[in-house]
């Protein structure tokens, strides 16, 4: 990508990143009231002084006990997937064959904590529609024993050396609707993800990557608005709202997808990946997919479909308005 090329590609997926948060303006006041009812918050403002203020738990309640009805269902049905071989084979001259992949995939999901994922993605489908999630790897450190021999006759010995390794392992990370961008069309031409990173997590990012341009990584400075996207995260979780002074963070942007020429309508970059910071540098791309599927690794499905709707309906949706009426006519 050259130079030149680079403002156009900030301003496009900044521009399309604007038109998927209009798309989705009147969903995410759905999901605030939502999750402002699950942490058992009610406006009172109405109320005189003695008056009772007493708060209903319906919408929690029906929330975590629809939550346990997924996980209870993947608890009960034991092998809840199996890996096969495509020439519908018991997998004779395989190197690894489909038995052996499915142990390894089943330690894979243990180790991700799979089963707290699907709870915590079942939550979020219920309170905000999509439940939006990463599959993705990171490496992780593993200490690597060897067998040093020393030594002749009486004198010979085995010693145990350990050196510092990585592993691989697998990551379900949950992104929240407010971060999340679809193409509204439903034509899937783009997705987004935003989050608030570390500046020094990105910078140890940038090291083992090679596409990050390090230059602009080492220039950048703390968000400015990172305590007001701090605040919409402490109305979702119920904590106090905090505001980290001494670790500088930065907002990243991630774009998943095509760019095209707002004149022509030409293609300019087809399935690439593209990364901003702090809305206003571009720190990675725009680069080929460097996935092996060509496909991103967000996945992000509505626990009720609506036909033509990228978002659905949330279950909570009504509930949360039938707990509202239940605490008025309560108090």
């Amino acid at each position: 990508m050259t130079e030149e090329e680079k403002p156009y590609a900030l301003r496009y997926v900044l521009a399309v990143r604007g038109e998927s948060e209009m798309g989705k303006k009147n969903r995410m006041d759905l999901n605030r009231d939502n999750y402002s009812m699950y942490q058992l918050e009610h406006d009172f403002s109405h109320k005189m002084k003695g008056q009772s203020k007493e708060v209903l738990s319906k919408t929690r309640n029906a929330t975590e006990s629809s939550k346990a009805f997924f996980q209870q269902a993947l608890a009960d049905l034991g092998d809840w997937y199996r890996v096969t071989a495509r020439d519908e084979t018991d997998g004779i001259g395989m190197l690894i064959k489909p038995e052996e992949m499915q142990k390894l995939m089943n330690y894979m999901l243990g180790r991700a904590n799979y089963f707290s994922h699907v709870g915590a993605s079942t939550q979020s489908g219920l309170l905000g529609s999509l439940a939006v999630s990463r599959v993705h790897g990171v490496l992780v450190p593993k200490p690597k024993f060897t067998a040093k021999k020393e030594g002749k006759g009486s004198k010979y010995k085995v010693n145990v050396m350990v050196s510092d390794d990585t592993t691989w392992e697998l990551r379900f990370t949950d992104i929240r609707q407010e971060d999340y961008f679809p193409d509204p069309s439903g034509s899937s031409l783009f997705e987004i993800d935003e989050c608030l990173m570390d500046l020094h997590l990105l910078k140890k990012i940038a090291e083992d990557d090679e596409d990050y341009d390090k230059t602009v990584i080492n220039g950048l400075k703390s968000w400015g608005d990172a305590d007001l996207s701090e605040a919409d995260r402490a109305r979702e979780t119920g904590q106090n709202q905090s505001a980290p002074r001494m670790r500088p963070r930065v907002k990243v942007t991630n774009f998943y997808g095509t760019i095209v020429d707002d004149a022509t309508g030409d293609i300019i970059h087809e399935n690439c990946v593209l990364t901003i910071a702090n809305d206003s540098d571009i720190i990675r791309g725009p680069i080929e997919n460097p996935l092996w599927h060509q496909k991103n690794d967000i996945v992000a499905a509505a626990l009720i479909e609506v036909s033509h709707s990228v978002w659905g309906v949330a279950m909570m949706d009504a509930g949360t308005k039938h707990n509202r009426s239940l605490i008025e006519l309560f108090n």
